[in-house]
């Protein structure tokens, strides 16, 4: 199991935590609430792209609920970049100093 340490950080709650965040902010946009949507009504939705046997059937429902957090995962690291230039959030240039002052 040593071999896999290091290769692929694995998403912890601080991630989780991240996302839910990112679909909080209204400044965040649609793209990310509008997959969030899609991959739950899929999931809830009677008709399966592979339909039958329920290891078969999950598969398809996995595919997409991986999709979709792959994306929401490329829309947190933009977010992140993006606060790295921008200079948003405490202790950076442009947010509230965390001193007080």
């Amino acid at each position: 199991m040593q071999r896999w340490r290091g290769t692929r950080p694995r998403p912890g709650w601080r991630e989780w935590v991240e996302i839910v965040r990112l679909l909080k902010d209204p400044q965040a946009g649609t793209a990310s609430r509008l997959a969030v949507l899609l991959a739950a009504l899929y999931l809830v939705w009677p008709a399966d792209l592979l339909p039958g046997l329920p290891p078969a059937s999950w598969l398809d429902d996995a595919t997409v609920l991986w999709l979709a957090y792959l994306f929401l995962r490329r829309q947190l690291e933009r977010r992140r970049q993006g606060d790295r230039r921008g200079g948003r959030g405490p202790g950076r240039a442009g947010g509230p100093d965390p001193a007080g002052g």
